[in-house]
């Protein structure tokens, strides 16, 4: 069940489902805390372990579908498109401009450095006291992957673009393009393709020229050095530092 989409231009915030609690249960951190928790029950028919992880998939359940967590989860939508905006006026990142307008690249890997541990205080948060710390991380990952996996299943496109903080909108995703050679940045591998979309839209020709335009930029990455693309990245995150919005 998904809990995000990207449908008419705009993403949004669908449903929850149990999910998150039940990959954060299954690992590690997860079974630790039942078996914590188990310690300190003194006597289930069902067993210690089995009631202890009902509780707790109770508790993180509710804490979850709470009107203060839903608002949450509706709220980083915005938060997720703006910091795709805010990163395409970095001058360091690969652009075109045609007629004026800019196509900027923004990897996906700096959405993620940017945003993450901003979501993960707002979320916790709203999801309050009574949920472990480490599920509060592990949701906030969770619910970014969430939301780009939505962006992604859209396929936006000059004829069908996300809308993000104007006059920016979504139009391409690649998947795929390495811009760190570490593995912990394989699940952010790739980048977005942001446009100053104008309020009209864009006329036939308009079109066709930011489809050339994608094609273009898209061609001339793969011959960026490693030594560029980790260079690219530090100078845009040193000038998004200095910049305020």
């Amino acid at each position: 069940m998904t809990w995000f989409d990207a449908s008419g231009g705009h993403l949004r915030f669908r449903r929850t489902s149990r999910q998150p609690v039940r990959e954060w249960l299954a690992s590690d951190e997860g079974q630790a805390a039942i078996q914590s928790a188990a310690r300190g029950i003194r006597f289930s028919l069902t067993g210690r372990a089995r009631t202890a992880r009902r509780r707790i998939a109770r508790t993180l359940s509710s804490a979850i579908n709470s009107p203060t967590t839903r608002a949450a989860l509706d709220a980083e939508c915005e938060h997720f498109l703006g910091t795709c905006a805010q990163l395409a006026y970095a001058p360091a990142l690969p652009r075109l401009t045609l007629g004026g307008r800019r196509l900027v690249v923004v990897p996906r890997t700096m959405i993620v450095a940017r945003l993450g541990g901003a979501a993960a205080t707002r979320l916790g948060a709203a999801l309050g006291s009574s949920v472990p710390d480490g599920f509060k991380a592990f949701f906030a990952d969770w619910m970014l992957r969430a939301i780009d996996d939505a962006i992604r299943r859209a396929v936006p496109e000059t004829r069908r673009p996300i809308e993000a903080q104007e006059p920016w909108s979504c139009v391409h995703v690649e998947p795929d393009f390495r811009w760190l050679d570490i593995a912990s940045a394989g699940a952010w591998r790739g980048h977005f393709m942001m446009f100053e979309l104008p309020t009209g839209g864009l006329r036939r020709r308009e079109r066709h020229a930011l489809i050339a335009a994608i094609a273009e930029l898209s061609a001339s990455l793969p011959g960026l050095s490693r030594t560029a693309r980790n260079g690219t990245l530090r100078m845009a995150a040193d000038q998004m530092g200095s910049m305020r919005f």
